[in-house]
């Protein structure tokens, strides 16, 4: 390398002179040529790449030590360097022999020949790599700072021991320490109880996210936590924790869930309660699955009775008190309840003032709810839930409901007192519908009734059989649309009507005339009945008939021939004007006329019905089985291919003249 515009001499001795400090200078110093041709490499610069100078010497520079998406920058300075624009503190990544890379900041320069031209550069190097690294770690680090101190959650950092080396100054609003506190306290141990990960799979991920806990405070409140780890390497500390308090989110959760269980509990207890008329069943019902849903220990219901109250039902809880008497005095706290008609919650019943507080020991009971049954803005008595052993301990959702089962409660038990009364006028009116004469002359007969369900007992099947004069024998059966009371009033009123109409006509025919009129203007204009009416001549045999829309009957002939009779009319008052007619067929001694309501043929097994054609065939097949016992063989039958699940009621009368007779002419 030369300098210009010198002597001779003084460019020599210049030239070593450079040399010298080219090569011993304490920084890297290279030389490179305008195609980047390594020209000079001094011995700091082979300590640094770990390459010796004659392994580099006019070799390409880019090649050897810089990483490609560096060349395009390191091209343009150099070219710029050469057109006479030196360069101050340029910063490239170098990689050495053994593929490390370093940071360097450059100054570099041209040099000329003796026409002052450029012949290439020398660039003077620093490495900065482990001062750039320090930098940035304490620009990290101050930035760390500043967002720990501002974001919400709590940061602390600890060594692998647990050791505190920074805690976060708003730790005080979760843990309810201050930083000082925390920090003197010693491990991490002491605030968050437990260390909540493995530091083997913290060091082998580098963070462990969304860690739920649970942590006592300062004031030994219980609260939850959503804990971060994750490895750092600031403030001293390599363990990061970051702490969110989410107690609020956690309760509210817990609350949506129980309020979810709650809601289909009191489904549950509303469908098995609904399901049954019975009041014993509507309290054991809903009372045991209200202990077990709440959690509580004990419940009870009492009832009132003018001035005292009736304890009618315990769970868990004495049952040998059932049926004690309290009165207002000793049970004050349900006669306030009664006059606030508002629930009462006790959180201790042995020092609240409300209370006998002596009962409440006597039976064991701590802590109360107690709710009123209101019906028709009567108390009619109170449901209670208790806890034994402790105080307190219904929530809010609990409490609600409890309140949303004492109004189930009320309404099954006024619907189950309603249906009780009127079972006791159905009941009465349903004897008269299927009462028969237990003998008849020169008759055999038999006859049969079953309700699908005990809350389907009172229906609108009939029959009935009753003698007219000169030897004559009225027999009906029928069936009135719907259930309950209003079906047994229109069964009533058309049994009724037709008897009396069949005192004053011969014909079936006129008589369901007459009877429908009157139905006509009495039944709700949904209702319906269908009947068939038939007047049998005991010494002639001779059936007279007519059928009002009913199932037809099977007459069974003591050959083993079967046949249904005809089917006819319109049922009852559905027309004010309609015009029935008779129809006629001869008995023998020994045939079997078999009548029925559409329950039986209506019966069925998945989707089968019985249907007619079984039923013909059935009655076919028993022609064996005299009258009097007909209805129950074919219901036995009936049953057995129900499986014993019927959903309509089922009424059957079957009718034959006494085979002892002699006369069988008309």
């Amino acid at each position: 390398m030369s300098v210009t515009n010198h002597k001779p001499v003084q460019n020599k001795i210049a030239e070593g002179m450079f040399c010298v400090a080219f090569d011993t200078a304490a920084v890297v110093m290279i030389g490179l040529s305008p195609n980047h041709e390594i020209l000079g490499f001094n011995q700091e610069a082979e300590h640094l790449y770990d390459m010796r100078r004659d392994e580099v010497l006019g070799k390409n520079y880019f090649q050897l030590f810089l990483p490609k998406e560096v060349w395009t920058d390191v091209a343009s300075d150099i070219k710029k360097v050469l057109a006479g624009e030196p360069t101050k503190g340029f910063e490239n990544i170098i990689r050495r022999k053994d593929g490390e890379e370093r940071l360097l900041s450059w100054n570099v320069s041209r040099f000329l020949d003796q026409q002052e031209k450029p012949q290439g550069i020398v660039a003077v190097g620093h490495d900065i790599t482990e001062q750039r690294a320090l930098k940035e770690q304490r620009r990290s680090q101050k930035l760390y700072q500043i967002t720990i101190e501002n974001i919400s959650d709590t940061v602390i950092i600890t060594d692998d021991e647990g050791v505190f080396t920074y805690v976060c100054t708003n730790i005080d609003v979760i843990f309810g320490y201050s930083a000082e506190e925390v920090l003197t306290s010693g491990k991490i141990e002491t605030i968050l109880g437990q260390t909540p990960f493995e530091l083997s799979k913290l060091r082998e991920e580098g963070e462990i996210p969304n860690i739920e806990m649970d942590i006592v405070d300062k004031s030994g409140n219980i609260r939850s936590l959503l804990v971060n780890v994750k490895n750092v390497d600031i403030f001293g500390g390599t363990i990061l924790y970051s702490c969110r308090d989410i107690t609020e989110r956690k309760q509210a959760e817990k609350l949506i869930i129980e309020s979810k269980e709650l809601s289909e509990a009191l489904n549950r207890i509303d469908v098995s309660i609904s399901s049954t008329l019975d009041f014993n069943e509507i309290i054991q019902r809903a009372i045991k699955e209200s202990v077990q849903t709440i959690g509580c220990e004990s419940a009870a219901l009492i009832l009132r009775e003018e001035d005292s109250w009736l304890i009618r039902y315990m769970y868990r809880l004495g049952e040998n008190k059932v049926g004690t008497r309290l009165s207002n005095k000793n049970a004050k706290h349900l006669a306030l309840v009664a006059k606030t008609k508002e629930l009462l919650f006790v959180d201790d019943a042995y020092v609240d003032a409300r209370v006998d507080q002596e009962l409440m020991k006597s039976l064991g009971i701590r802590s109360f709810l107690a709710i009123p049954l209101i019906i028709k803005e009567k108390v009619i008595g109170v449901l209670a839930f208790h806890y034994l052993s402790s105080t307190g301990g219904f929530s809010e959702p609990e409490i609600d409901f409890a309140g949303k089962v004492a109004s189930s409660v009320s309404l099954a038990i006024e619907n189950a007192r309603l249906y009780s009364d009127q079972r006791n006028i159905a009941d009465t009116l349903q004897e008269t519908f299927l009462t028969v004469p237990k003998k008849i002359k020169e008759l055999d007969f038999g006859h049969l009734y079953h309700a699908a369900t005990e809350a389907t007992k009172v229906g609108g099947d009939f029959f009935d059989l009753f003698e007219l004069e000169k030897n004559k024998i009225c027999i009906l059966i029928g069936d009135v649309s719907g259930k309950g009371l209003e079906a047994a009033k229109m069964t009533s009123m058309i049994k009724n009507t037709i008897h009396a109409h069949s005192h004053e006509e011969n014909s079936p025919a006129e008589i369901l005339k007459k009877s429908n009129k009157s139905a006509y203007k009495t039944i709700p204009p949904s209702s319906f009945i269908t009947v068939f009416l038939g007047i049998l001549n005991r010494k002639t045999g001779v059936l007279t008939y007519c059928n009002a829309g009913h199932p037809p009957p099977i007459v069974r002939r003591i050959s083993g021939r079967s046949s249904f009779l005809d089917i006819g009319n319109n049922p009852i008052g559905v027309l004010e004007e309609v015009d029935y007619s008779d129809r006629k067929v001869r008995l023998k001694d020994g045939d079997v006329l078999f009548a029925h309501t559409d329950g039986l043929i209506e019966a069925r097994r998945d989707t089968k019905f019985y249907g007619e054609k079984r039923l013909r065939k059935a009655v076919k097949e028993l022609a064996s089985i005299p009258a009097p016992e007909l209805p129950q063989a074919i219901f036995d039958q009936i049953l057995e291919f129900t499986d014993g699940k019927l959903v309509d009621d089922i009424a059957i009368l079957s009718v034959s003249l006494e085979r002892k007779r002699d006369c069988n002419k008309p």
